[in-house]
């Protein structure tokens, strides 16, 4: 009869043993991929910064080199296009 409980308490032993491990394993990866997440919407919102910074400074560059009609066309195009009328203002001082 002991044998027998020794058995059992062996195998209830190796069974806590498992559970742990496994959501212990489970913890890990669910933190990991959290982790993997955030990174990733940082490196995006960065690459979005970069390129808004990257097109208002070619678009300043672009109006510093051309004449007052272009100049204007382009502004009503990006008013168009960032679907805003705060560009419109400087249409007029052009």
């Amino acid at each position: 009869m002991m044998p027998l409980l020794l058995l059992l308490l062996f195998l209830l032993l190796l069974l806590v043993v498992v559970v742990v491990v496994v959501v212990v394993t489970a913890i890990v990866v669910v933190v990991v991929v959290a982790v993997a997440a955030v990174i990733v919407v940082v490196a995006v919102a960065v690459v979005v910064a970069a390129a808004a910074v990257l097109f208002s400074l070619s678009l300043l560059l672009l109006l510093s080199l051309t004449s007052s009609h272009v100049r204007r066309f382009i502004l009503k195009i990006s008013a168009t296009l960032l679907n805003k009328k705060s560009c419109l203002p400087l249409c007029k001082q052009v």
